[in-house]
């Protein structure tokens, strides 16, 4: 067989494939070329002279990067004075080094060659030298021009004169540029172009005599406010995808205005964001035709007595306008309906707002503004009215909120949510200030005296302090009124609320610290008997007090769950009335670890790390008639679990003393791997009646305690002491032992006892043998 080579062929795809190497090399590495003000122009003319040097010295080098199909000039330090029109191709880069001006001129030394308005067109020389239009978004794309340190462009103020004319662009970025001295004229001009990025600019010192603003975006179509070069076509394109962010203007008529309407299209994509805007002549910025713009976390300053409004609003639709803040203004934002000079339908030119855009509104802030209140279109706001009250700044940064029935949320966006209604109003009141709480480091809630429905849980951050005034009832709500939300199961719980819905954010004891609940009177915290409900739950938290509360009316929950806590003091406080359990071993307060193993803590926003609680004071206190007073379920222990070596995480440091336990149905304390514990002068009455095995206090694994000066009136056991390991859950861990040392065991010998079953405290040391235990003689009264 013979086989023949087609050799031009081969010849043929090997020079194609170098031919796109070539030209994918040559695009890949397109050129750069750097300028200083005393550079010798590329081009040489008649019109060449000391006036138009600058201006010819970059012409000459656009026009090379367009030939060349894109690179970078940059222009290094120094002020270049530019008489005439400068044209960007696409793929072009002008960088401007610190130091750099580049500064409109307006003269030429030629009679024949006037200078003209414009600085900067972003269009390729040759469209307008062969007379040609540009449309839609087929004009220079990929154009960036940027500056560092005091980069400028100085529009010098000459009269209308402009900085940047976009038109019919696509993909532009503009950054890092000092913008100063437009007279009656634009610094940026946008007409009919996509994907248009403006951030971190300064807009910089509009003369008086100034009525256009900083920055105008248009659709192309005729009209006085479209710059009519001969270039750009009117095809009625809009501009769409236009972000203005980071900039700062100052000083100028207005900083971002749209003046034409375009029946056929709306201007769509504009984000105006984290901008800075003071001492603006006029509105600070002026929608016509927008759809779904989003004006977000701008500062707007200075604006009172020189305009109506600092945000206006024509044939707008939809708008977000959201956490601005607005200092001085005569009026923040105002809908208004185009001039019916036009003689537009009254449907097409109506501003459209919704329930979702007036929740976004009323994220904004105030500060000394003439009027609060913004009237919004007419529209359906879930009967909500068409009024939005932005809230001023000095209601928030307080060192006190006061709460009472007429307080309301300081999110105003709570009081549109499906779920608030009378009965959830007290808990979105006091969830606002806590989330500010946070925001601002700290301060006090002072709730006045009434009776207050809770019907979800209320995350309170660091440093905070809850007065409640003498009287005050807070009471677990049964049900919300609200098909959206359903109840919660506790009232409280110590955790900042920006960590509260995120798994594993706080760890050891790291939570929420420095928080005080009290009151100087007597006050009421009331679980109503709800099933599995918590009055408090507590983790990874550290320095908290409670007094003066009375705790009610529990079912199957705890009163406090308190956990993997350091430096708590429960003082003065009563825990009363309980729903009996279905094994009676509901303690008011539960002292736990939160551990995977053990199953005792259920809150997602822990880490889980097995810490145990340090250092908790439980004094002078009252329990009565409830399942069990205080306790542990089970113990993080040593042992291997899946595999894993854990270490015993005992608690230590806890104080229970001066307290009165009165009709318990279980043992009243369960001490549970607890290390250098202090129950001390306690009373104990009619514990677990009639059941004679039952304790006063029963102790596994507790490490140098001193149990003593209490007092144990009706009760089957003062006391015992027995080895234990946990059930069900955790059972790998290793049997938890009390270890009672000489002054453990005469601490023992102080406590006294009347109506006991037996006058000793049993202690064990084997494991489920309960038969001959060492037994401590207690003083009988």
């Amino acid at each position: 067989m013979t086989i023949r080579i087609n050799w031009r062929a081969i010849f043929l795809c090997v020079f194609t494939l170098s031919f796109v190497v070539l030209v994918s090399g040559e695009v890949a590495q397109a050129k750069t070329y750097q300028v200083t003000p005393n550079s010798k122009p590329l081009i040489k003319t008649k019109n060449s002279n000391q006036h138009t040097k600058h201006y010819y010295l970059l012409k000459g080098y656009l026009e090379r990067i367009e030939k060349e199909g894109g690179g970078k000039l940059i222009l290094k330090k120094g002020t270049y004075k530019i008489s005439n029109n400068l044209y960007i191709p696409s793929n072009t880069t002008l960088e401007l080094k610190d130091g750099t001006k580049v500064q409109k001129y307006n003269q030429t030394g030629k009679a024949n060659f006037k200078a003209s308005k414009s600085l900067f067109l972003l269009v390729p020389s040759q469209t307008v030298k062969k007379g040609k239009q540009v449309n839609g978004y087929a004009g220079s794309k990929n154009i960036t021009i940027k500056g560092y340190g005091s980069a400028t462009i100085d529009l010098g103020k000459i009269e209308k004169a402009q900085g940047i004319v976009s038109a019919h662009t696509n993909n532009v970025r503009i950054t890092g540029i000092q913008f100063r001295n437009n007279h009656k004229g634009t610094f940026i001009h946008i007409i009919g172009s996509m994907k248009q990025n403006i951030e971190n600019n300064h807009f910089l010192y509009a003369t008086k005599q100034t009525t256009t603003p900083a920055i105008r975006l248009e659709s192309a179509m005729k009209h006085a406010a479209v710059l009519n070069y001969a270039w750009i076509k009117h095809d009625q394109v809009t501009n769409q995808y236009v972000t203005i962010s980071n900039n700062q203007f100052d000083s100028q008529y207005m900083a971002v205005r749209t003046s034409t309407y375009n029946k056929k299209a709306h201007q769509t994509g504009i984000i105006i964001e984290s901008n800075q805007l003071k001492r603006m002549n006029n509105t600070s910025l002026y929608l016509v035709g927008w759809t779904n713009p989003i004006i977000d976390h701008n500062q707007f300053d200075d604006t009172m007595g020189k305009a109506n409004a600092t945000i206006e609003l024509r044939a707008v639709q939809t708008p977000v306008i959201r956490k601005n803040m607005f200092i001085r203004s005569n009026q923040m934002v105002a809908f208004r309906t185009l001039s019916e000079s036009l003689q537009l339908g009254l449907s097409a030119t109506k501003n459209t707002f919704t329930l979702d855009n007036k929740r976004d509104l009323l994220t904004n802030k105030a500060r000394q503004v003439k009027q609060n209140i913004i009237i919004l279109p007419s529209g359906s706001y879930n009967q909500t009215g068409n009024k939005a009250e932005i809230m001023d700044e000095a209601e928030f940064q307080k060192d006190v909120y006061h709460v009472n029935h007429d307080t309301k949320p300081l999110n105003r966006t709570y009081e549109l949510r499906p779920s608030y209604t009378s009965m959830t109003k007290d808990y979105y009141v006091l969830r606002s200030i806590f989330e500010q709480l946070e925001k601002q480091n700290g301060g006090t809630v002072y709730i006045e005296k009434g009776t207050y429905m809770l019907t979800n849980t209320l995350f309170i951050p660091s440093n905070v302090t809850v007065e409640l005034e003498d009287g005050v009832i807070l009471k677990k709500a049964l049900e919300t009124d609200a098909t959206t939300m359903p109840l919660s199961n506790s009232i409280f719980q110590l955790v900042p609320p920006s960590k509260a819905n995120k798994k594993a954010s706080v760890r050891e004891y790291d939570g929420s610290q420095n928080i005080k609940i009290y009151s100087q009177g007597r006050v009421t915290i009331d679980l109503q008997h709800k099933y599995f409900s918590f009055g408090v739950i507590m983790a990874h938290t550290n320095n908290v007090v409670f007094k003066n509360i009375d705790f009610r009316n529990m079912n199957s929950g705890h009163f406090i769950e308190l956990d993997a806590s350091q430096d708590v003091l429960i003082d003065a406080c009563t825990f009363e009335d309980s729903t009996p359990s279905e094994n009676m071993v509901k303690e008011a307060i539960n002292i736990d670890t939160p551990d995977r193993a053990t199953k005792g803590f259920n809150s997602e926003w822990s880490s889980f790390d097995r810490t145990p609680v340090n250092r908790v004071t439980i004094q002078d206190s009252t329990f009565k008639n409830i399942d069990r007073a205080i306790g542990t379920h089970k113990y993080s222990g040593e042992g291997i679990i899946k595999g894993v070596h854990y270490e015993s995480k005992p608690h230590k440091g806890i104080v229970i003393q001066n307290n009165i336990f009165m009709d318990i149905r279980n043992d009243a304390i369960r001490a549970m791997n607890w290390d250098g514990p202090i129950i001390s002068q306690n009373y104990f009455k009619n514990i677990a009646v009639g059941q004679s095995g039952k304790r006063g206090i029963l102790s596994s694994g507790s490490y140098a305690p001193r149990y003593e000066h209490n007092t144990f009136e009706n009760v089957g056991r003062a006391m015992q002491f027995l080895p234990w390991r946990n059930n069900v859950n955790a059972e790998e861990y290793e049997i938890i032992y009390d270890r009672l040392d000489e002054e453990a065991i005469r601490a023992l010998e102080t406590n006294i006892g009347k109506d006991l079953d037996e006058y000793f405290i049993r202690i064990s040391d084997q494991y489920l043998v309960y038969t001959n235990p060492k037994k401590v003689t207690i003083i009988k009264q």
